[in-house]
């Protein structure tokens, strides 16, 4: 049985967008996409503030800036769609008050005020969903003393890298289900993006790092899918565990293709078999004897 609390942080590596927000020019760039009247704004007007990434089905911080003394942005980057993304942007943004307000931690105790804080939430959405809200609302009923809400991001109203991004991953998509997550297909979908000047100046530098992302992206997925089926199958079977004993055998068969499948194509896409097996709750020799 696989375990859903298990820590992949080591084996996941960057997404594209965390890995454009390292360089501080790109971050700058990122930055103008959602304040384009702010040309003055100068790399050294930024500061990242680094928050432990964690991944759990996908969750984890992608982007937290300081702007100047006030303006406090906390972005995230899916794409799979994530209604409670507002309250997991308000449990980093209290994570991050000590770095955010110098001597926080003995400041709010004091009689004193602290400074106030210019702070946005938005998501970054790529996937394949249209209808989408202007904003999501962290979960709390009407009337609640606490609100937070967070602008949704997509490809049909963003401008600048952050629409590049949008574009780079719908043609990935596209590319995937054309060409399926192979090899074929992050070239196909780089050399479109270096056609047409989708982050041009980016790929064209960190090529092989861009090939790197969008690899792990695909073993991301293939985790992802595993999670949600061995959940599932597990729901599943508590459901009919009182059919007959022939259907059950049946079924079983069913679930041991699938299986076969998902580590096959996880193997395929050059994951090991240590993080296959800590991944899927099976030993090495389990594996071996199902896909060989």
């Amino acid at each position: 049985m696989i375990d859903n609390s298990i820590d992949l942080k080591r084996e996941i590596k960057d997404s594209l967008f965390s890995a454009l927000v390292k360089e501080k020019k790109w971050l700058r760039k990122v930055y103008l996409s959602l304040y384009p009247d702010d040309t003055s704004v100068r790399e050294e007007d930024i500061k990242v503030i680094t928050l432990e990434s964690i991944f759990i089905n996908g969750i984890y911080n992608d982007l937290s800036i300081k702007v100047r003394d006030k303006l406090i942005i906390f972005i995230e980057c899916q794409s799979t769609w994530a209604p409670n993304i507002p309250l997991r942007l308000m449990s980093y943004f209290a994570s991050s008050l000590s770095k955010i307000e110098k001597g926080y931690k003995r400041k709010q105790y004091e009689n004193t005020t602290l400074d106030a804080m210019h702070v946005k939430l938005y998501v970054l959405y790529t996937g394949k969903r249209m209808d989408l809200p202007d904003y999501l609302y962290a979960p709390f009923v009407s009337g609640s003393d606490m609100m937070a809400r967070a602008k949704v991001l997509a490809r049909s109203n963003t401008k600048g890298v952050l629409n590049e991004i949008c574009i780079f991953c719908d043609l990935y998509d596209k590319n995937v289900s054309r060409l399926g997550r192979t090899e074929g297909a992050i070239r196909a979908t780089i050399e479109k993006c270096l056609e047409k000047g989708i982050l041009k100046e980016f790929v064209e530098t960190h090529e092989s790092e861009v090939e790197r992302i969008m690899r792990n992206m695909s073993q991301e997925q293939m985790i992802k899918d595993f999670i949600d089926y061995s959940t599932n199958k597990s729901r599943k079977e508590g459901r009919e565990s009182g059919l007959q004993e022939g259907r059950q055998e049946g079924r079983q068969e069913g679930r041991q293709e699938v299986s076969r499948k998902f580590i096959s194509a996880m193997l395929e896409n050059g994951m090991s078999y240590d993080l296959v097996s800590k991944i899927s709750g099976m030993s090495k020799e389990q594996i071996m004897a199902i896909v060989k």
